[in-house]
């Protein structure tokens, strides 16, 4: 049986599937982390992504951009509530879906 985990462990050390996981062992203190949160970190990373492209495609866009003239107002709708995790999770892709709503936008007016 040593040789199965010792070789369990070098396999999952060597292998890019399992980069990134926690290797915890028997009395270690490592907290593996859950899906949970790994999919709230990738919607906080993917949420700054798409707004820094956002930011970027209105930057190179705005010389040829027409004027759209002022912007509909927002109507906020009732949200149901979350738990903190799955609340967090949501304003990402809030945050995701406003811009791409931007980069809609600015494509729109685009006059090229």
């Amino acid at each position: 049986m040593e040789g199965y985990l010792k070789n369990e462990r070098v396999l999952k050390n060597e292998n890019p599937y399992y980069a990134g996981q926690a290797t915890a062992g028997i009395g270690s203190t490592e907290k593996k982390q859950s899906a949970a949160d790994e999919m709230y970190k990738y919607a906080c990373t993917l949420a700054e992504r798409t707004e820094q492209v956002a930011a970027m495609l209105l930057d190179r866009l705005r010389p040829v951009m027409v004027d759209s003239g002022p912007e509909p107002e927002r109507l906020n709708k009732p949200m149901r509530n979350f738990p903190p995790l799955f609340e967090g999770m949501r304003n990402s892709f809030d945050q995701i879906s406003q811009s791409l709503d931007r980069i809609q936008d600015a494509i729109s007016r685009t006059d090229i």
